[in-house]
């Protein structure tokens, strides 16, 4: 006869509503699923970094972060940076190095350094863009995984 524990929901232990999607992904990841694929730029301007501010109504809502978004099927880490930055920055760049990778539960993200081959950043889906110095980025608050690639910077 096998014994199975039953594990409540994160939020049934009181985490908070910012920490719940961390646990949620972790418990989500089965033994046979791989991690959800999302991608970073972290797009240098001499010295300075491309930030950007999700807007109301979005998850991490007033939160920094490095411009990216998921792997699509069949499609290459760094084709769908591409893909992704010139989806919603409107610039086209160049991928060059992989800078970092950080896991938080369900989710891995892989973050290139990356610059601007052409074209002016527009906000599409945040509403707020900023270029800041490497020490400017520790002020700013930022999704759990956005902090892993900060801090490797």
């Amino acid at each position: 006869q096998e014994m199975r524990a039953e594990i409540s929901p994160p939020s049934v232990w009181g985490y908070p509503d910012r920490l719940r999607g961390t646990f949620e992904g972790f418990f989500a990841l089965g033994p046979n699923r791989l991690p959800m694929q999302v991608v970073a730029a972290v797009i240098f301007d001499g010295p300075r970094v491309m930030l950007t501010r999700r807007g109301p109504g979005r998850a991490h809502a007033g939160y920094w972060e490095f411009p990216g978004g998921k792997v699509e099927a069949g499609e290459s880490p760094q084709s769908a940076l591409v893909r992704e930055i010139h989806e919603e920055r409107a610039l086209e760049i160049k991928v060059t190095e992989l800078l970092a990778v950080a896991q938080d539960g369900a989710i891995q993200l892989s973050a290139y350094r990356a610059e601007v081959v052409s074209g002016t950043p527009e906000l599409r889906d945040h509403d707020r863009l900023e270029w800041m110095l490497p020490t400017q980025l520790a002020l700013m608050p930022m999704p759990a995984l956005d902090h892993q690639v900060r801090v490797s910077l």
